[in-house]
């Protein structure tokens, strides 16, 4: 909210955030695996509710509006997945239900959660992405798909509006789109590979028509992305630094960037 900045204490370092579709809730999460609900309707009276509880640090979260539902992923290697309404209800079904990361043989880093709360899709430490459909895991905990074009560590994900489809970034430089939906298309294997080195970070815009990516070559680029979630390069802008971090504003109309420059 412009002109009113705010600040969210918590017991250990930050390592992860989510906002719900309208701005009054926040999730945040620490190295200690606590996960915290903010309702920020006033913000001089901030308030929380612990919701989740990692035995480690949480690497990521995503909420599902639709569903009112916080998903978690912890070095622990666990999903937690936790329905919000009923845990502020105290309900007796209120307890996060656990999806073990079977199938993932190395420690896991990022999350992305398809925003209609169909597929979660988890990076790990071997260059891959491993997809579970979050409908059937009540029944299933292993992954349905795995994703292996990537040669390098996955350094960022993104997931598109509609949730059909997701861009990775990884240090081998390339960015690749990939079918949440359809896990058998074969998609990702025709590579964007502009960058001179490792990609660090990906900012989607708000209509999934736009993205920008930015790493190491100190080069932000901007692509247009074509109805199948194919980036197609546009622009390039030269930056003094190793470009770390990147959003776009939700009309796009606007762009943030941030580095190793400060």
């Amino acid at each position: 909210r412009k002109g009113k900045p705010f600040r969210l204490s918590m017991t250990g370092g930050v390592t992860a955030i989510a906002v719900d579709a309208v701005g009054n809730e926040v999730f945040t999460a620490d190295e200690f695996g606590e996960v915290l609900h903010w309702q920020l309707k006033n913000l001089s009276k901030a308030t929380f509710t612990p919701v989740a509880k990692h035995e480690s640090a949480v690497l990521g979260l995503g909420f599902v509006s639709k569903e009112r539902a916080l998903i978690s992923l912890g070095q622990d290697k666990k999903l937690l997945v936790t329905e919000v309404d009923k845990k502020m209800r105290d309900d007796e079904a209120s307890l996060p239900m656990g999806i073990g990361l079977q199938g993932v043989p190395d420690k896991p880093k990022l999350l992305v959660i398809d925003p209609n709360g169909r597929r979660a899709a988890v990076s790990a430490g071997d260059g891959k992405i491993y997809v579970w459909d979050l409908n059937a895991r009540l029944t299933s905990a292993q992954p349905i798909a795995k994703f292996d074009e990537h040669t390098d560590v996955i350094e960022d994900l993104a997931a598109s509006r509609d949730g059909n489809w997701m861009l990775s970034a990884g240090k081998d430089g390339t960015l690749r789109e990939w079918d949440l939906q359809n896990t058998t298309s074969g998609a990702g294997s025709n590579p964007a590979n502009d960058h001179v080195g490792p990609v660090f970070d990906l900012a989607l815009s708000a209509d999934g028509s736009r993205v920008l990516s930015g790493g190491q070559d100190k080069v932000l680029r901007g692509w247009r992305v074509d109805p199948a979630g194919v980036p197609r390069l546009q622009i390039t802008h030269d930056v003094s630094g190793p470009i770390k971090a990147l959003a776009i504003s939700p009309d796009g109309r606007l762009l943030a960037e941030g580095g190793e420059d400060g």
